[in-house]
């Protein structure tokens, strides 16, 4: 919370099983970057890290929070939406323009 800010990383479906681990585990536990070997990458807008390989990624900033039992509903304001267009993310396999594989929400 110190920070006030964090990011969302939206997978491609290339990347589901290594989505799904990141939310299943805790950051405080284990280090989920190690454990599946994704790229961490700095932001330069807010202070938290997104997932390099992953072709979405919101930076917000934290406007409230909400402690809920054991866990706290952060609600952030999108401060910058990148969209990565990498090759290997292009859906090739069509006889149509290329266009992004699906993502994962």
């Amino acid at each position: 919370m110190a920070r006030k800010a964090f990011t969302l990383s939206v997978p491609s479906e290339t990347h589901v099983k290594e989505a799904d681990y990141f939310g299943m585990v805790s950051g405080r536990d284990k280090n989920k970057f190690d454990e599946t070997g994704l790229t961490p990458v700095g932001s330069t807008l807010v202070e938290a890290p997104y997932v390099a390989e992953f072709p979405m990624i919101l930076e917000c900033r934290v406007v409230h929070h909400h402690e809920i039992g054991l866990h706290t509903h952060f609600i952030g304001e999108i401060r910058n939406p990148i969209f990565l267009t990498r090759r290997e993310l292009l859906d090739t396999t069509e006889k149509k323009k290329p266009c992004l594989k699906r993502l994962i929400f």
